[in-house]
């Protein structure tokens, strides 16, 4: 879901919720089903550390889904292992978003849509987004008020002006 924030607007806030809470009880079930009590147990203590400091365990519990998606063949792994790896992924992506490294949320999150399942692929994109859009928003912020700072003036239809109007 991409952000629908007027322009002028503060952008949106970071990314902290990362899934709720019922489906992520549902995906932890099932890859404790399919033997994974140590990722279940690790992915369930890093979502109640809670803000940046849950970043070391979300990214441990990352990292105990992708070796499990490594274990063998492609085809020959479980479709919950895909789900917990995105799931994890837009943990460690909301740890990052939340201390301001956007970049860093941006990684896992593409990691999440190129290795996860199917269960999260929307949460993933809208987080995407929502990162895009406040990196963006604060972006454009900022060289505004470098520009104009500098003597220069926006122009509605074509953007930045010089103090000569020459590069409308």
């Amino acid at each position: 879901m991409a952000s629908t924030t007027e322009p002028g607007s503060p952008p949106p806030p970071p990314v902290t919720e990362f899934i709720d809470a019922e489906r992520r009880r549902g995906l932890l079930r099932r890859v404790s089903e399919e033997g994974g009590f140590v990722y279940a147990a690790a992915a369930a203590f890093a979502a109640s550390a809670g803000g940046d400091g849950g970043l070391a365990e979300a990214e441990t519990a990352r990292e105990m889904a992708w070796e499990q998606l490594h274990s063998g063949p492609w085809d020959s792994v479980c479709p919950a292992w895909r789900d917990a790896y995105a799931m994890s992924c837009l943990h460690v992506a909301a740890c990052h978003s939340l201390s301001g490294d956007d970049a860093a949320a941006l990684r896992a999150l593409d990691m999440g849509l190129l290795m996860g399942g199917p269960l999260l692929r929307p949460d993933l994109s809208s987080a995407v987004n929502r990162i895009l859009s406040r990196s963006a928003k604060t972006a454009a912020r900022a060289d505004s008020h470098a520009l104009i700072g500098n003597g220069n003036q926006v122009n509605p239809y074509f953007g930045f002006c010089g103090k000569d109007g020459i590069f409308c």
